[in-house]
């Protein structure tokens, strides 16, 4: 699978210290992904990436932390190959239930925002919804679906009831070195929708590799359920980090 673009930090005299994966995390510049490659790499990024988030594993995790470091989500990087891996054809059909039909991801923030946050609502969902509907919308859903975090791809889709309300929904962007990404798989909770993301997830992957794209990652926090759905699906976990807010 195609590793991304590495950027590798050095000290003033020019020694190397750390590398990382660059990306952005909301309004703020990150650091995926991070490995130490020289002495001084905690007090480097302490200094140089101030204001930063930062990945890396659960031992840089630990030092960062004991230097001030907050922690946002212990998670796991996973991949899946549509060029060696081709969905099932069948895949493109998969059944979204009674009365519901698949349509292009294009509809205002304000369409998603009722099945999007009701699917993180749970208290025992590690990546549960932490705000106001305002700050929600304004802070993460809106900003997502503006390709502030990288342009939302063409075969991104939703899944609408038959009155037309959206109840699950898949957001693939171009993530910079990260490659054709899955940024949110949600849908509405409960049992009339169970199976449904999944069923979301067979059709966009189907859609992706008609694109001829070979290959999307995901990340998915450590201890979602979610993550037995995605290996199913035949994604592979390639790595596992802590990301968190350096001070």
């Amino acid at each position: 699978m195609r590793e991304p673009t590495r950027t590798v930090h050095r000290t003033a005299d020019g020694t190397p210290v750390f590398s990382y994966v660059p990306g952005a995390a909301a309004d703020h510049p990150a650091a995926y992904a991070v490995e130490v490659i020289g002495p001084g790499a905690v007090p480097s990024i302490l200094k140089d990436l101030s204001g930063w988030t930062v990945s890396g594993s659960t031992e840089l995790a630990a030092q960062l932390v004991a230097a001030g470091a907050i922690v946002r989500r212990h998670f796991h990087f996973l991949r899946r190959s549509l060029a060696s891996d081709r969905p099932p054809p069948a895949w493109s059909a998969s059944d979204l239930g009674p009365g519901r039909r698949e349509v292009p991801c294009d509809r205002e923030a304000g369409a998603l925002f009722d099945a999007w946050h009701a699917a993180y609502s749970d208290p025992q969902n590690p990546d549960r919804h932490l705000g106001s509907n305002d700050e929600l919308l304004a802070e993460r859903l809106i900003p997502l679906l503006s390709g502030t975090e990288g342009p939302v791809l063409p075969w991104s889709r939703l899944v609408v009831d038959p009155d037309d309300r959206v109840v699950a929904g898949v957001i693939a962007i171009e993530n910079g070195a990260l490659g054709p990404w899955l940024a949110d798989v949600f849908r509405s909770p409960g049992p009339n929708y169970a199976g449904l993301g999944e069923a979301l997830l067979r059709r966009v992957l189907a859609a992706a590799a008609r694109a001829d794209v070979r290959e999307v990652g995901l990340s998915v926090t450590d201890g979602n359920p979610a993550r037995a759905v995605y290996q199913r699906l035949g994604f592979e976990t390639v790595s596992s980090f802590v990301s968190l807010d350096v001070p």
